[in-house]
């Protein structure tokens, strides 16, 4: 492993910098699905050296928490309880596990399965899945819900490159602030570390572990992008295996452990992309970081504060972003208009997407079923438009 400059001021630096970026999402989805937070910050921080050491310190990349498991697992939290939705997180970290060996193996056989425009069709699925959730946490407050979207699509819209990172808690801070001076603010007496250890059954691990899917295409366009921007192809020199393993150990180990499902994070992506800062040691800070800021109880009491439509409002603008910036990455990477068998690939993943799809009274992902129907069909009927991700 590479800790070239580990100790540098300005890598430190960094590592902290990119624990800011990483902090907003994490106390949204965190706070949005009811989950310790705490702990969640804790395993981000444990996931982020897991990966590192797994993918041997060779890509700049913080882990946080996924949001693409929402839906599953508010499903599952509310039908069999918190507990399950932790088991079905571990069973989603074993689908990882099982992807990253089959990629140990077979990654120049199947890699070309999956060309850009499907990854990123898939992320705006996710996005599409996610809105109405966003949405629907600031129903109760509408004021401060409201506030919240509007402070952060303007700081986005007016704001620099570098304002525009911090649109999120920006926006946060405008809905508590509004919840504050309109209706107050329930503080409570303490936040500290609740642990509830994972329960298993079937639907719940079916539920929750098959998003594992579609996650692991959210990952493969992340690493994908940030080998574009660091000049590097991350698929062949770190290779698809270790980043899924160490996404997969990451989330296991969050589940076991009470918290989330963590995978990379675009927003940290597009950070390195505006620092130009390429060491992957400023995200072991980054790391450590996380695990400090867990302990502070003090700190969680006050965030623990935050409304949760404030929290609706920024999620909901942040999963808009991940829509939009899915479709263009899809009219990057191929031209529909030359394309015709792409253009109905697509449109038939958008259709299946909308559907409720249930097998043996257990609701499946309409995601997950997409995915599996748009690689079914690229690999059927359109063989000439792939990606060389190897080359």
């Amino acid at each position: 492993m590479n800790f070239e400059g580990f100790f540098n001021g300005k890598t430190i630096l960094m590592g902290f910098m990119h624990m800011i970026v990483a902090f907003t999402s994490i106390v949204v989805v965190t706070g949005a699905l009811g989950f310790n937070l705490p702990l969640a910050f804790l395993f981000a921080g444990v996931g982020t050296l897991v990966f590192h050491l797994v993918t041997k310190n060779e890509i700049p990349v913080t882990l946080g928490v996924s949001g693409v498991y929402m839906g599953a697992i508010l499903f599952v939290a509310e039908q069999y309880g918190v507990a399950f939705a932790h088991g079905g997180i571990v069973v989603a970290g074993l689908f990882y596990i099982l992807f990253a060996l089959i990629m140990f193996k077979w990654q120049d056989k199947i890699l070309p399965l999956f060309p850009t425009w499907l990854l990123s069709t898939v992320v705006a699925l996710i996005g599409l899945n996610l809105l109405p959730i966003g949405a629907s946490l600031l129903t109760n407050n509408i004021t401060v819900g409201l506030t919240s979207l509007i402070v952060t699509s303007l700081v986005s819209l007016v704001g620099n490159e570098k304002l525009g990172m911090f649109a999120v808690p920006i926006g946060v801070l405008a809905g508590t602030l509004v919840a504050f001076f309109t209706t107050g603010l329930t503080i409570p007496s303490s936040v500290g570390i609740e642990y509830i250890a994972p329960q298993f059954n079937w639907q719940s691990a079916l539920t929750i572990g098959v998003m594992a899917f579609p996650a692991m295409f959210e990952m493969m366009g992340d690493t994908k992008n940030t080998g574009n921007i660091i000049g590097k192809n991350i698929f062949k020199t770190v290779g698809l295996g270790r980043v899924s393993l160490g996404n997969g150990l990451a989330s296991m180990i969050g589940g076991l452990g009470g918290s989330n499902a963590y995978t990379t994070y675009g927003e940290n992506a597009s950070f390195v992309m505006m620092s130009r800062f390429y060491n992957p040691s400023a995200q072991i800070w980054t790391g450590i970081f996380l695990i400090i800021l867990a302990f502070l109880s003090p700190l969680m009491t006050i965030i623990s504060a935050i409304p949760i439509e404030a929290f609706g409002g920024a999620v909901t603008v942040l999963f808009a972003m991940i829509i939009t910036n899915a479709i263009k990455q899809i009219g990057e990477s191929i031209d529909l208009n030359k394309n015709p068998k792409a253009f109905t690939i697509i449109t038939v993943m958008i259709a299946v997407s909308m559907l409720t799809v249930s097998f043996g009274g257990i609701t499946v992902s309409s995601v997950a079923v997409a995915t599996a129907v748009g690689i079914f069909l690229n690999a059927i009927f359109n063989k000439k438009c792939i990606d060389k991700h190897n080359e």
